[in-house]
């Protein structure tokens, strides 16, 4: 029991590094138009990939368009990533935008791999 107690860490550690692997596996990014229809109210759960004119690109949760910007919340350059920075960009900056979505993994109700499994 004791030896068990000793690598409780370690097993906590590895769970979540092959946890996130597989759920960043089933993630995709599709691009959206800017309609400020889209981004009325700020959805917490939402990611936006802004690629910019620039060739910049930006990740913003919970986008919402505001007169002629995009604003949402970025992870701050060089720190955690619960470390959250209100951000803005003018729409004008803007070259396109992805949402993020998930899509589904694994084997199908019916015994087939979908898409976006590896068969390796």
């Amino acid at each position: 029991m004791t030896l068990f107690r000793k690598y409780t860490g370690r097993v906590r550690v590895v769970a979540v590094v092959a946890g996130g692997a597989f759920l960043s596996a089933c993630m995709t990014w599709k691009t959206q138009s800017l309609q400020p229809e889209r981004f009325n109210t700020a959805d917490s759960t939402q990611t936006m990939r802004v690629v910019l004119r620039s060739g910049d690109i930006l990740i913003v949760r919970g986008p919402v368009i505001t007169g002629d910007s995009l604003t949402g919340l970025r992870t701050k350059p060089g720190a955690s990533a619960d470390s959250l920075e209100r951000v803005g960009v003018p729409l004008g900056a803007i070259d396109h935008a992805q949402a993020q979505i998930a899509r589904r993994c694994g084997p199908s109700p019916d015994g087939t791999r979908s898409r976006g499994t590896r068969d390796h």
